[in-house]
């Protein structure tokens, strides 16, 4: 089953609708699916947000679903404190920074919100209570927030060419 609902997931990613916009982010929200499904899904709606990126801003969706998830009962903003002895947790955490982060606008751009998003998440990270080391976690954090990086737009201009005896002046 886990197979059929990977395929469909992947699958979605091909139909630019509210509807399968809305069906990624339930698959991606459904804790009965199989975590690789889960992670499947959020990868597959930034692709979507990617192509339709002229008619939709995913930036704010982006960043709520993961606040949804990921937050702490304190506040909205703040990512909970890192507990990884849930595995399934841990890789859609990791995933998750590394789909956001491949936003792109129709400018060809990540997003302001996506960039503050991420750097929250290094910002607030917090492992005093996590028994395991967060060293591979916060290698994500810094890889994802490096994926935001968008090349910049350079104006090239060639000089005139010279003919002999043409001075500088």
């Amino acid at each position: 089953m886990a197979l059929a609902q990977l395929e469909a997931v992947r699958n979605l990613s091909r139909f630019e609708s509210a509807d399968c916009h809305q069906a990624l982010i339930c698959a991606w929200e459904q804790s009965q699916f199989f975590y690789r499904v889960r992670i499947a899904a959020i990868h597959s709606l930034v692709t979507m947000a990617n192509k339709s990126a002229a008619t939709w801003s995913a930036a704010h969706t982006l960043v709520e679903i993961g606040r949804n998830m990921f937050s702490s009962g304190a506040s909205t903003e703040l990512v909970r404190s890192n507990d990884f002895s849930y595995l399934e947790t841990y890789f859609m955490q990791k995933e998750y920074l590394r789909a956001i982060s491949s936003y792109r606008n129709a400018q060809k751009y990540c997003a302001d919100e996506i960039v503050s998003c991420i750097l929250d998440w290094i910002k607030y990270n917090d492992n005093r209570r996590n028994h395991y080391s967060d060293a591979m976690y916060r290698s994500t954090l810094i890889e994802a927030l490096s994926q935001t990086i968008s090349p910049s737009a350079t104006i090239v201009s060639t000089p005139d060419i010279l003919t002999p005896g043409q001075s500088f002046n």
